[in-house]
Formats: structure tokens, sequence, C-alpha cells
């Protein structure tokens, strides 16, 4: 019996070469490195401002309310990923009538019109994003 040397990407399923899979910093998952946007942290600690792909951020805060079961979101910034077929971003979800403030971090397949991975959430303090 051969032994496979591929392994999955943990966001698509996809099997790949080892080498081709990289740690996403937000989520902590093993992703295509293509898919790897180191930016989402920046994006989520509130440094980077980006506003690529603006007029598909209604669609993406949509899919993103959707994963979190309706609280209602607004895109803050978002950045294109090299292979240009994703999109990380960040977005202000509010909750409890607005009491609750949170910030999300999403990759967004801009083929499937989709959310890829896990929906982190968190707040943040002092510049910095931490996970709830």
């Amino acid at each position: 019996m051969k032994r496979s040397i591929l392994a999955a990407c943990e966001a698509t399923g996809k099997r790949a070469l080892p080498s081709w899979l990289g740690t996403c910093a937000a989520t902590h998952k093993r992703v295509l490195k293509e898919l790897l946007v180191t930016s989402l942290t920046e994006l989520l600690d509130g440094i980077r401002r980006n506003t690529d792909e603006d007029q598909r951020w209604n669609r993406v805060a949509e899919r993103i309310a959707s994963a979190l079961k309706g609280s209602k979101c607004k895109i803050e910034a978002a950045i294109l990923s090299p292979s240009k077929r994703h999109l990380a971003a960040c977005a202000e979800s509010k909750a409890f009538l607005g009491l609750r403030v949170s910030y999300v971090g999403a990759i967004y397949d801009l083929a499937d019109n989709a959310i890829v991975g896990r929906v982190p959430e968190g707040k943040r303090s002092g510049g910095h994003w931490a996970a709830r």
C-alpha cells in the first residue's frame, strides 16, 4: 500500500504538498498558502485599512452576519490575496442592541461567494485584537 505524502487544507479540504500549506495567524488552521493573508491580523488589530474590492463588501458582510447567526456586520477593511481569488476582511459586529461590539475576520472566496473556514471573533484593546 502506497502512503500519501499529501496533507489536507483545513479551510477547503483540498489535498496538497505540506510545503504548500501554512498556519493562519488568526484562525490557527493549516491552510493553502494562497489563502494565507498575513495581513488579516493587521486588519483585526486595526493597523491596516485597505479598501480592496469595496464593491463586494455588502455581500461579504451578509455572509459574515449569517456565519455569526445574524449579528449586524459592517466591513471595516479588506485585502485581496495575491492570487486575486480570496478577500481577507475585517468587520465590526454589533450584538445586544449595539452594546456588544466585536471585530471578526474572514477569508471570502470571490468565485464561490462564500466564507472559507471559520470566522474568528474577538475584541480590540490597546491596538491589539484578542479572540473571545
